[in-house]
Order: structure tokens, then sequence, then C-alpha cells
């Protein structure tokens, strides 16, 4: 519970969270033939994810300090077919979707989805290309992975949002500095041409 407080995740979001002591004896009873190289007494928050008609879909842990294991988040699907994709149960698909890496960041923004890696412009293929999107990378222009996707998501067609250097470098950093991170996303979307033109300047790599 202090970690949601120290981090300001929305009180009406705590009951999609969950606390896993030992996490290797949790994935172990839950996905018995999960094959994954985890550790011993390693504590994590963990993120259920479900799909548009609840149906439990996997979950992702996410380590907590002391830090045991060198992988600061670990994802569980229930079985090979399954979306990875955090939020399809809360979305409303009349309105622009917006798309974070995180499950954290997208708890902070209205209509969101979280693809729990940084390739956000996968999520039409998983998700369904008749949708429109808005993508929410990272404020990391020094990141080449980051860097990589957002002009791939730009030369797709889609929106993507670039925010100035001197912001935070996530959605959640950036309300723990006292941002409105909803109305920021209006303010530095952008796509297309002016998109194009916006992303040389704004990457640095």
């Amino acid at each position: 519970m202090q970690y949601l407080i120290k981090r300001a995740i929305p009180r009406d979001r705590w009951d999609s969270i969950y606390y896993a002591d030992d996490f290797l004896a949790f994935c172990d009873k839950q996905f018995p033939e999960h094959g994954k190289n985890l550790i011993k007494e390693d504590s994590r928050i963990v993120f259920p994810f479900y799909d548009t008609d609840g149906k439990f879909l996997g979950l992702q842990g996410r380590s907590l300090p002391p830090f045991k294991h060198k992988v600061k988040y670990i994802t569980m699907k229930a079985s090979d077919d399954c979306k990875k994709v955090f939020g399809l149960n809360r979305i409303d698909f009349t309105a622009t979707i917006n798309v974070v890496e995180g499950p954290i960041d997208s708890m902070f923004l209205k209509n969101c989805i979280a693809m729990m890696d940084s390739a956000l412009y996968t999520a039409p293929e998983m998700v369904g290309k008749q949708y429109t999107y808005r993508f929410i990378f990272d404020n990391e222009p020094r990141n080449p992975q980051i860097v990589k996707g957002i002009g791939k998501a730009l030369r797709l067609g889609y929106k993507v949002c670039l925010f100035p250097e001197s912001f935070p470098k996530d959605i959640n950093d950036m309300t723990l500095a006292g941002h409105d991170v909803n109305s920021l996303l209006e303010t530095y979307e952008t796509s297309g041409l002016e998109g194009e033109l916006k992303f040389k300047t704004w990457r640095r790599v």
C-alpha cells in the first residue's frame, strides 16, 4: 500500500492491483509450466490483465526494493494465444485509445491500455486496426528503442505525443510533478508531416 501511495496511483484502481511476497511461489501455483527463470522470495506488485469480456489473459509482476531479480517486469500469459495487453476490459472503443508501455502509467490516463513493452505501435494489430489510437511513449529522446518506436508509429500514420525534454520521463512522474497528464496529451499530440518535423527536432539519437 505504501508503494501505491508513494506513486499516487488513483485509489479507484487499487482493487485491480495485487501483491506477491514470493513471485516464484505464486507463479508456480498459478502457472505450473511457466518455464521462467525466477528466484525465491522476490516480492512484486502484480497487475492482472483481462480481455473485453473480463476473461483472464495473464499478469505482469513489477519488482520492488530490495531488488532481487535483474528483470524489473515479468509477464505471464494464461496461454500462448492470449493478447499481452493491460486494460482491454476498461476501454471505450468509440473514443481515442491511448497507448502506453506500463500498467501504472495507464492508470492515470483516460481510455488507456498498456502494451507492457516499448513496441506500442503493435496495438492496432493486437486490438484492431479499425480503432483510433494515440501513442504515448516514455519521454526519452536519447533512448534508441523509444526513438525507433516513435518513428515507426509516425510512419504508420498514427498520433504520438512528443513532450519537452524538460518534462519527467513517464506519465506517473509527470503526475507526481503536478502536471494534468490528460490535458498534456492534447497539447503535445502530433502526427503526419508536422509530426515528422517535430520528431526530427525532438530526438537526440
